[in-house]
């Protein structure tokens, strides 16, 4: 499968994987994986528990896990300069994972959870912080008193 990338197609849309060609779309032939996400509602339920909130986001959450190079061609796409389809264009493979690309969301929070799990002796809260109370990329927790937070 190749991403082809459209004169008609603006950058905001240039790795949409949903964006459909021919009535088909990346997305359509991406693994999701299993749903690792944990559940909204309990994340909110648990950050209301108490007084003091602390809120986190994982900039650009998705390009931290990178594509293992064997599986880098499913993420290829050819990119014409000035969207001139009449050139020949240019041939590109994503290196990492992109917003948009429904596997996208499972590699990263398996990532994540490895992670925590891989430094948990050295950062024991942060294994059960993520574990529980992260959604995709955002942090959500509250806690008791200022100490705890700190």
């Amino acid at each position: 499968m190749v991403c082809i990338i459209q004169e008609n197609l603006g950058k905001s849309e240039l790795f949409d994987c949903s964006a459909k060609f021919k009535n088909t779309s990346l997305n359509d032939y991406l693994l999701t994986g299993p749903d690792l996400i944990n559940a909204l509602p309990g994340v909110l339920r648990r950050f209301r528990e108490h007084h003091i909130a602390l809120i986190c986001d994982v900039e650009k959450m998705f390009h931290r896990f990178h594509v293992s190079p064997g599986d880098r061609n499913f993420l290829r796409f050819l990119w014409w300069n000035d969207g001139d389809t009449k050139t020949e264009p240019k041939e590109y493979c994503m290196r990492v994972h992109i917003f948009g690309a429904s596997s996208s969301p499972g590699y990263a929070n398996y990532g994540f959870k490895y992670l925590a799990t891989k430094y948990q002796s050295e950062y024991p809260l942060a294994l059960a912080f993520i574990q529980r109370n992260f959604y995709v990329d955002d942090g959500l927790i509250s806690v008791k008193t200022d100490g705890e937070a700190k």
